[in-house]
Order: structure tokens, then C-alpha cells, then sequence
């Protein structure tokens, strides 16, 4: 029988936390391991018995932090009778701002003695928090929940706009990457705005904002407008990378924009979402916009 679902926060060493339907719940008793098991396998050990009762759900990079093998993980749910979902974790940071959280995990990587005693004193109370905050999640915004599958992860031809950036972005290459974007003049005035640097008769690209966007187009799988975006990360789950940061940073300008505040806390999850949709919307045209390379 399905007890509903627990949220797993798994961290470095030997931190795990669980939260279910009844609140922060204790770590199942594992069976001892001949030698001694090592840290990394406490999640793939514990990951078994909850899901004999319950649906599990963890950050969307657990998996891959805790150390196991994907092989592992695959074999436990064959013989489960329950599913694994994942939740991104910038949703879980957005929510911890969202309510107004003090976010301590920051201290536990802070240097010295004294921030060592910190580390120590708030990591379990950390975790503790953020899988609450998982398990609301899951519960509140089940829409988030992605159920977690192997996939290969992009390997990306280009993982930075470095050493351009370091060159104001000027020089052949750069320059050949802007050529696979309209020309300034022909953008309808959304994109100029959203894209575009100075005033005037001197209005053009801004190539720290647009060029992340043109490079993209060597990706595989940009053939497509899907396939695009999924290189750059334009959904909830999208991977890292500095494709996914040029994104936020112009979601982050279009929010600030339309609501009329310079810092972006002072931006509402609704508000925050209104700019999603237009920045999707914007980097959708300006795909199909693009000039053939």
C-alpha cells in the first residue's frame, strides 16, 4: 500500500534527512555490511526500504551526488513497487526565498575554525529544512515532479563564452557567431530590447546577452526549436550551464523591468513566472529569426 510520498535531502558524508506525511521521520535501520559500508551508500542502501511503502522524491541531482551507480538505481525500482521522482533544485531554493528561510546551508562552506563548528552544528538542521521543503514542494506543486529516469546528459561543445568574454567579445570568432543572428535593425522591438545595448542610432546587440544564443546553434540536437531549448535549458528541470545562466539573467532583467524594482527578491513567484514565459517566448523568436550559418 502507498503511504503517499517521503522527500529525500541526501548531502556530503554522512547527511540524510527525510520528511513525510507526518513530518521529519528517522533514517530506517540498515543491515550491517561486512568491512563496513561506505558513505556513499547509505542513499542506494536506504532508497529500497522506503519504497516499499512510500513514493520517493529527491533533488534532481542526488543521484548523481550521493556517489551511486545509475545501475543500482535502475535495479532497485525493477523490484519497487513504488516510483523515484526528482524536483529541480533551483525550485527548492526559489521556495526556501519565497517563504522567507534564512539560508544557512551557505555557512557550512564558509573557511576557519569557527565556520568549521558552524558547519558542523547546522548541517543536520540544514537538511532537515530542505527536505521539508521538498516534501511541501511535492505536495503543494505536484506538477514539478519529474520521475527520474537514466538519461545521458549533454555533452556540450562549448561550456563557457571564455576567453571572448576576457575580449570584450570582439575578434573573428566572435564576430562569426553574431553573423548567425538577425541584424540588429531587422529585430521587431521586443527583441531589441530584450537583446540590445545603448541608445539611439548606436543601438546594437548586447554580444555578453546575445552571443550564448548563437553559439548554442553548434549543439547537437539545435536542429530543432525543441532540441534547443532543451541545449540551453529553457524548461523546469534544464541542466546547468552557462547557456541556462545568459537565460535567467535575461529572465531576471524582464522581470525587474515589468515590475519596476531594481533587485530582483522584490520580484513575486507570479511575476517571476510572467518572465519566464516572455523570455521563452523572446528566445523562441529570436531562434526562428536566426540567419542560416
Amino acid at each position: 500500500m502507498n503511504k503517499g510520498i517521503v522527500a529525500v535531502d541526501f548531502g556530503t558524508n554522512d547527511a540524510l534527512a527525510l520528511h513525510g506525511p507526518d513530518g521529519p521521520m528517522e533514517r530506517p535501520k540498515l543491515p550491517r555490511v561486512a568491512g563496513g559500508a561506505s558513505t556513499r551508500d547509505r542513499f542506494i542502501r536506504t532508497l529500497p526500504i522506503l519504497l516499499e511503502d512510500y513514493d520517493v522524491v529527491a533533488e534532481s541531482a542526488t543521484v548523481g551526488s550521493s556517489g551511486v551507480e545509475v545501475a543500482d538505481v535502475i535495479e532497485v525500482l525493477a523490484a519497487s513497487p513504488n516510483a523515484l521522482y526528482v524536483i529541480s533544485g533551483r525550485a527548492v531554493k526559489n521556495y526556501r526565498n519565497d517563504a522567507q528561510r534564512d539560508w544557512r546551508k551557505g555557512a557550512r562552506y564558509a573557511k576557519g575554525r569557527v565556520a568549521e563548528r558552524i558547519r558542523i552544528e547546522l548541517q543536520e538542521d540544514v537538511h532537515v529544512e530542505d527536505a521539508e521543503i521538498i516534501w511541501l514542494i511535492a505536495n503543494e506543486y505536484p506538477e514539478r515532479l519529474r520521475q527520474w529516469a537514466p538519461s545521458d546528459r549533454f555533452r556540450r561543445q562549448h561550456t563557457s563564452v571564455r576567453p571572448h568574454d576576457k575580449r570584450n567579445y570582439r575578434g573573428d570568432i566572435p564576430d562569426g557567431y553574431m553573423r548567425r543572428l538577425p541584424l540588429f535593425e531587422q529585430l521587431p522591438p521586443n527583441l531589441q530590447e530584450l537583446f540590445g545595448i545603448g541608445a539611439g542610432v548606436r543601438r546594437t546587440y548586447s554580444r555578453a546577452k546575445a552571443m550564448p544564443f548563437a553559439m548554442a546553434l553548434d549543439e547537437p540536437g539545435a536542429e530543432t526549436r525543441a532540441g534547443y531549448e532543451k541545449v540551453i535549458g529553457l524548461y523546469e528541470h534544464g541542466f546547468p550551464s552557462f547557456y541556462r545562466r545568459a537565460t535567467v539573467a535575461l529572465m531576471q532583467g524582464v522581470a525587474k523591468r515589468n515590475v519596476g524594482v531594481t533587485t530582483f527578491k522584490d520580484v513575486s513567484p507570479e511575476e517571476r513566472k510572467d518572465a519566464w514565459r516572455e523570455t521563452r517566448r523572446a528566445i523562441r523568436q529570436l531562434y526562428h529569426l536566426r540567419r542560416a550559418s
